[in-house]
């Protein structure tokens, strides 16, 4: 054993004092790259010192790392149930008479003796800083096996010189590593300085894509038409609240599942259509596709979409906008059915009049015939000069008459459609003539 000389000893407490600042650095900086793999908890888990959280307030180990798991024997579950009172060896006036004697001489650590889980007793250096974990407020504690040259008089052993193994080295070689440290912790909080920097930027344009990205999501989530995006293999990834609704789902319902839940199989044709149509020219336009519902009824929605680029300006995913058409077509229908009724009304109105003026046409026609037959027959007899010209007058009368009559029942034979032709030799004159 041999004692530390007194350079040595505060050129010692320096390089301790210098590790527990860029420790600390380390983990002030470190709640900023939650997510990399250097994050607090990852340091605290792969690192070799042994370490625990404790709360400060009541003693209670809330974890240990598997450093400290080896160290004091105690599996994770067996630290959840203790205090560090459990594993402290020193009475609670000597932690007090520890810590004022830490103060006095410039220590930011304190030496206690602290019990193992197979009842050896190890004297050890622990290093204490309190860090917000989640929640709660946290002290971390590292912890350093020093008992080779402490293993005196359990009364007095906190009191003498610290004595370490390796204390032979030349105090120039341990200044000398200092001033290398100090470098280092220069240069690192440069570097640190560079990386918040460089964090606060990034933080800043997340939050904007962050607020732009939920703007751009409650506009979709209260629009009056449907939204669905899918990936390029057709599964949902994000819909809307009114695409849901007429599909007879919840959006939660949808995410994850096949485009094709979309439509029944007849329908599976005309839609392949519109998505080769997708595939080539990237975009669809507006188009009437017919969906299947779940409850089994079908009804048509007007869509269109495109494909989305990611980055590398390669396709990431589709895009679609649809509206339900199921109002729209039944008003056509409606509209439609009123066509068809108006028309056959029509039809039969036609029917009835083309019919009423052939009876009227052949009721009319039969007496008349008869007044040009006679009236024809009377202007062979002998008669006066006006009584010929009234009997002539009545003939060429009725024989237009006769001929209006023709003319109407041929109309109604046209409409009818069973007008017919005859072949038959007139005289162009006479016909122009009449």
């Amino acid at each position: 054993m041999c004692m530390v000389t007194e350079p040595a000893r505060r050129t010692k407490v320096f390089l301790c004092s210098v590790i527990l600042i860029i420790f600390c650095i380390f983990f002030q900086i470190t709640p900023l790259l939650a997510n990399s793999l250097d994050s607090l908890d990852d340091f605290f888990e792969r690192h070799s010192v042994p370490m625990l959280w404790i709360e400060p307030a009541s003693g209670v180990i809330v974890a240990a790392n598997p450093a400290a798991q080896t160290f004091y024997g105690y599996e994770a579950e067996e630290f959840r149930q203790l205090l560090i009172s459990d594993i402290n060896t020193l009475s609670s006036e000597q932690i007090a008479e520890e810590r004022a004697h830490a103060a006095s001489e410039g220590r930011n650590y304190f030496i206690f003796r602290h019990r193992l889980a197979n009842g050896e007793v190890r004297t050890v250096e622990v290093y204490s800083h309190p860090y917000q974990r989640g929640d709660r407020q946290l002290l971390l504690s590292m912890v350093q096996d020093i008992t080779p040259g402490r293993n005196l008089s359990y009364g007095m052993w906190h009191y003498q010189d610290r004595l370490e193994e390796l204390v032979e080295q030349q105090t120039e070689d341990l200044l000398q590593r200092s001033r290398q440290i100090l470098f280092l912790l220069v240069f690192g909080l440069a570097i640190t300085s560079t990386v918040i920097f460089a964090l606060v930027f990034v933080m800043r344009k997340r939050h904007k894509a962050e607020t732009d990205a939920r703007y751009f999501k409650s506009m979709a989530d209260n629009a009056l038409f449907g939204h669905v995006v899918n990936d390029l293999k057709g599964y949902v990834l994000y819909v809307n609240d009114y695409f849901a609704r007429v599909h007879g789902f919840s959006p939660d319902e949808l995410i994850g599942q096949h485009v094709s839940i979309f439509h029944n199989h007849e329908q599976r044709h005309a839609v392949n259509k519109v998505f080769d149509e997708l595939e080539l020219k990237g975009y669809f336009p507006p188009t009437e596709i017919w969906h299947y519902s779940r409850d089994g009824h079908t009804f048509p929605m007007l869509m269109s979409g495109m494909v989305m680029k990611g980055e590398g300006d390669d396709p990431d995913y589709i895009a679609s906008a649809a509206i339900d058409l199921t109002e729209q077509y039944a008003e056509q229908m409606d509209h439609e059915k009123s066509l068809t009724q108006a028309k056959e009304i029509a039809e039969k109105a036609s029917k009835a009049k083309s019919e009423f003026l052939a009876n009227m046409s052949h009721e009319i026609r039969t007496p008349l015939n008869a007044v040009i037959g006679l009236s024809e027959l009377q202007l062979n007899e002998p008669m006066s000069a006006s009584m010929r010209q009234r009997i002539e007058q009545i003939h060429r009368s009725g024989s237009l008459l006769l001929g209006i009559i023709n003319d109407l029942l041929d109309f109604s034979k046209i409409e009818a459609g069973k007008m017919t032709t005859e072949n038959t030799v007139f005289k162009l004159g006479d016909v122009l003539e009449h």
